[in-house]
């Protein structure tokens, strides 16, 4: 958010005009959202690996011994297939949690005060008309 303020301020001191500062801000904003969000294949190779990694470390863990040559070496490689893919696994279950990522909860708040404006013209019962301006919040 500090380096979408100091495009914004350096727009204004350039002198560009207002409504291109804020169209340039509010583009900027949603491209800070979008690439918020984590990549699908990403999320899904995180998935992948982390389970497998996590249940091969499991099994080794809880199988006799006579996958490898001893005991200890099994319980080994159980604990180091479970502690390197677990957080992977967990990682890849939090990106598939709602998103709550400061620019895009900033975002949503921004549109949400934008206000919304309607103009009518209401015809007086004797004649003329009046001319009504309505903001919404």
């Amino acid at each position: 958010m500090e380096t979408l303020r100091s495009h914004y301020e350096s727009r204004k001191k350039r002198g560009e005009a207002p409504s291109d500062v804020v169209a340039a801000t509010e583009f900027e904003w949603r491209d800070a959202v979008r690439s918020s969000h984590g990549s699908p294949f990403w999320i899904a190779a995180s998935l992948v690996l982390g389970t497998a990694g996590t249940a091969a470390g499991i099994y080794l863990l809880l199988a006799d011994s006579g996958v490898f040559p001893s005991r200890q070496e099994q319980t080994t490689w159980g604990l180091v297939l479970v502690g390197a893919s677990l957080p992977t696994l967990a990682g890849g279950i939090y990106s598939l949690l709602p998103s709550t990522s400061a620019p895009e909860t900033w975002w949503n708040v921004y549109k949400e005060l934008e206000p919304r404006v309607s103009i009518g013209v209401v015809p007086m019962a004797h004649g003329g008309a009046t001319g009504v301006v309505r903001f919404g919040f």
